[in-house]
C-alpha cells in the first residue's frame, strides 16, 4: 500500500496503467459471470475498500479520473440484466458517496459504525441508495450482551427501517471472537423487530413529518392551501417531488406532491391524498 502511495506522486503514469489493467480484468471477470451463470444470481457485490474511519484512502479526484468509470461500466452491464448492485467498502465515504450513486450502485455496505453515520445516510441519500450493515463489531456484537445487541437492532429498524432500504448487519466482517449467542440475537431480533408493516414505525414517521414541514402538521389538499404550484404544494422545498427524495416511509406515507417511486408512470397523481388508497395499490413501473 506504502508503494502505491508513493507511486501516485513517483510514477503517476504507471500506477494509472495499473487502475487500467485491474479495471479491464474486473470488467471481463463480470461479463463472464453474467454469461455463464445469470439464472444463479441475484446481485452483484463490487468489493473495494477506498477509505478508513476517517477519510478516503486517495485523493476524490484520482478516483472520479480512474475508477469510477469502471464502476459505471459493471453497474451498467448489471442493470442492463436487471440485476441490482451493491458496493462494499469500509470506512469513511461521505464525500463520494454522489458519485456511487452516479455509478448506479443501488446499495451500500457496511457504513462502519465508528466512521459513518448510517442515518444521516438514509436521510440524505435514501430515495437513491439502500443501506446495509451497520451493527457495529466492537460493541455491542464483540463486547455487549445479546440484550445490547437486541436493543442497536431495534433502535437501527427504528431509525432507517421507514421507507425501506434497509438491510441489517455487522459493520465488519464476523469474526470468531464474537459470541454466537450475540450473533444469534441480532438475527433473531431483525426478523423480530424488521417485519412490515411497521405500526408504530408508521406513526413516527408521521409525527416526523409533521414536525418538519412549515405547515406544522396540517391537513394539506390543494384545496384548502390554495392549489398546487408547479406540481409542489405550496410552501414545499423547491427540489422535493422531483428528485424522488425521500422515498415514502413504509409504504403510502410520502407528502401528496411527492411521487410515490422514482419510476412511477403516474407520477403524483398516485399519491394517497388523491386516491386515499396506498402508493403500492396505485403505482405503475414505467415501461418495465
Amino acid at each position: 500500500m506504502e508503494r502505491f502511495f508513493l507511486g501516485l506522486h513517483d510514477q503517476p503514469a504507471f500506477v494509472e496503467a495499473i487502475v487500467q489493467r485491474v479495471g479491464e480484468i474486473q470488467h471481463g471477470c463480470l461479463l463472464r459471470l453474467l454469461r455463464d451463470y445469470r439464472a444463479c444470481l441475484g446481485a452483484i457485490m463490487v468489493s473495494d475498500d477506498l477509505a478508513h474511519v476517517r477519510a478516503l484512502l486517495v485523493a476524490p479526484d484520482f478516483l472520479r479520473r480512474h475508477v469510477f468509470p469502471w464502476y459505471r461500466a459493471l453497474c451498467t452491464e448489471c442493470h442492463r440484466r436487471e440485476l441490482p448492485v451493491i458496493f462494499l467498502s469500509d470506512g469513511r465515504l461521505n464525500e463520494v458517496i454522489p458519485d456511487l450513486i452516479a455509478c448506479g450502485f443501488d446499495a451500500l455496505h457496511p457504513l462502519e459504525a465508528n466512521a459513518m453515520d448510517i442515518r444521516t445516510v438514509k436521510r440524505r441519500c435514501g430515495a437513491q441508495l439502500a443501506v446495509l450493515g451497520n451493527i457495529d463489531l466492537a460493541f455491542p456484537l464483540a463486547l455487549g450482551t445479546p440484550d445490547d445487541v437486541r436493543e442497536a437492532v431495534r433502535a437501527l429498524i427504528r431509525d432507517c427501517a421507514p421507507g425501506g432500504g434497509l438491510g441489517v448487519g455487522s459493520g465488519n466482517p464476523v469474526p470468531e471472537y464474537v459470541p454466537y449467542d450475540n450473533w444469534t440475537a441480532l438475527r433473531e431480533a431483525t426478523l423480530e423487530f424488521g417485519a412490515y408493516p411497521m405500526a408504530s414505525l408508521r406513526r413516527r414517521a408521521r409525527r416526523a413529518w409533521a414536525a418538519a414541514l412549515p405547515w406544522q402538521g396540517k391537513r394539506l389538499t390543494g384545496r384548502a392551501q390554495g392549489g398546487r404550484q408547479n406540481g409542489r404544494a405550496p410552501g414545499a422545498p423547491a427540489d422535493w417531488g422531483r428528485t424522488g427524495r425521500p422515498l415514502s416511509f413504509v409504504g403510502a406515507l410520502h407528502p401528496p406532491w411527492q411521487p410515490c417511486r422514482p419510476w412511477c408512470r403516474r407520477g403524483r397523481t398516485c399519491s394517497p391524498a388523491r386516491t386515499g388508497r396506498g402508493a403500492r395499490a396505485t403505482c405503475a413501473p414505467r415501461g418495465r
